[in-house]
This record gives structure tokens, C-alpha cells and sequence, in this order.
């Protein structure tokens, strides 16, 4: 066995007590078992030395630390509100449009062309009449000066050819005459419009109750007056020439 301790390169117990012995001055029992009381052999105290090494390296000592991206808060904050912004530019370009569209109005037209009335009887009835009485009001208007133009230019075609007189003095008969109901029937609604507006101006109450009375007898007629001139008026409106 010593023999076998001896080719390990340890140390026997018995030479480690007669060691303790000399030292001590005297015998010594070593209760320590022969495993735990012998040295570790020189092999395993390399591989413990190198095991250590490698847990306690550098690279344990010194952690690796990965670069982190850095983000922009600045930029990313300006593209937000880059995006607000053109939001807000859309939004309120759509409004306009849509108020300018649907909305917004233009002003009502207040004169008329073939009859002398004051401007604001006429905006009165757009206003406090009727919108059907003031359209009709103005669309007769527009047919009276559209006669007066193609009569116009009739007589410039009699006087130019003066021997074709039967054939354009037909023409300008009928349309005179058309052009004089119509326009009576305006004047007439006119008058009575503006007695109704007279009387809105004094009494409020009374006035408000011819409004409600007359409103639809009045729009009517004048429906009643175009309607009645429609094929002259389609036959004037067909022709490239005419009201020029």
C-alpha cells in the first residue's frame, strides 16, 4: 500500500503521523480518515486551478455589453405632428369645400331686368314670400328679355329683306303678343306683392296672413303664364341665332 501511495506521489498516513508526532513532541491519533487527511495529488490540483481560472476569467469579470440602438424621440415627435398637422390641413380643406358646396349661398337677385320694381320687394319675397314665387318671378323675367332680343333681331332681318315681309311679319306679330301677356302677368304679381309688403310693413300680423293667402295663388300664375307660352319659348330657345 505505501508502495502505491509512494508511485501516487502521496504522502502515507503513517509517515503524516510520525510528522505530527515529531512536531507536537509527542504521539498524536488522527481521527481524519486516510481520504480526507491525504493531500490532493498534484493532477487534481492543476485541474482545479484551471477550472477556477476559467470561472473567474476576464471574460466573466468583464461582462459584454451589446450596444442598444438609440431611438429619436425628437424626430419621431416632429413626424407625429408632421401627421397632425396634414390631418387637420385635409379636414379643413374638405369643410370648405363642402360649406362652399352645399352650404354656402350665393345672394339672391333682387332686379329685374324687364320691369322696374324696387330691390327690396323683390328680396322681400325671397326672403318672407316664397322661394317657388321669387324663382318664378325671375325665370319670367329672363323670357320677357329673351323676346325682346329675338324681336330685335326679326326686325333687323325685315329691314334687311324687306320683301320677305310675309314671312317675318307673322313672326313678329305672335311674338309681341306673347311678349305682352307675360309681361303683364309679371307686373300684375309685382303690384300685388308689393301691396302685401306694404302692408308686413305696417301690421306684421295681417301681412304675414296675405302672405300665407296669396303665396301659392301668385306663384301659380306666373307657372300658369310660362307654361302657356312654352311652345314659343322652346322654338326661341331651339334656335342658335335667336337672342343674339
Amino acid at each position: 500500500m505505501e508502495k502505491n501511495f509512494r508511485k501516487w506521489g502521496c504522502v502515507p498516513i503513517r509517515t503524516v503521523n510520525g510528522l505530527v508526532s515529531s512536531v507536537l513532541g509527542g504521539p498524536r491519533n488522527v481521527t481524519k480518515t486516510a481520504r480526507s487527511a491525504r493531500p490532493a495529488c498534484p493532477d487534481r490540483l492543476q485541474m482545479a486551478r484551471e477550472r477556477k481560472r476559467c470561472n473567474d476569467g476576464p471574460m466573466n469579470t468583464h461582462p459584454i455589453h451589446r450596444p442598444v440602438p438609440l431611438r429619436n424621440a425628437n424626430g419621431g415627435a416632429a413626424s407625429i405632428v408632421i401627421i397632425l398637422v396634414l390631418i387637420v390641413g385635409v379636414a379643413a380643406g374638405g369643410g370648405y369645400w363642402a360649406y362652399t358646396t352645399y352650404v354656402k349661398q350665393d345672394p339672391p337677385r333682387v332686379k329685374l331686368t324687364s320691369l322696374k320694381v324696387k330691390a327690396e320687394l323683390v328680396q322681400f319675397v325671397h326672403d318672407r314670400v316664397s322661394r317657388a314665387l321669387h324663382h318664378n318671378m325671375l325665370a319670367l323675367d329672363d323670357i320677357v328679355v329673351m323676346m325682346d332680343k329675338e324681336l330685335k333681331r326679326l326686325q333687323r332681318i325685315g329691314k334687311k329683306f324687306p320683301e320677305q315681309n310675309g314671312i317675318i311679319d307673322p313672326q313678329v306679330k305672335e311674338l309681341s303678343i306673347a311678349r305682352q301677356r307675360l309681361a303683364h302677368v309679371l307686373a300684375e304679381t309685382a303690384a300685388e306683392v308689393e301691396k302685401i309688403y306694404v302692408t308686413w310693413l305696417v301690421d306684421r300680423s295681417v301681412g304675414t296672413s296675405q302672405i300665407k293667402s296669396q303665396k301659392g295663388t301668385l306663384t301659380r300664375a306666373l307657372a300658369d303664364a310660362i307654361r302657356g307660352e312654352k311652345v314659343l319659348i322652346s322654338r326661341i330657345r331651339s334656335n342658335p341665332s335667336a337672342a343674339s
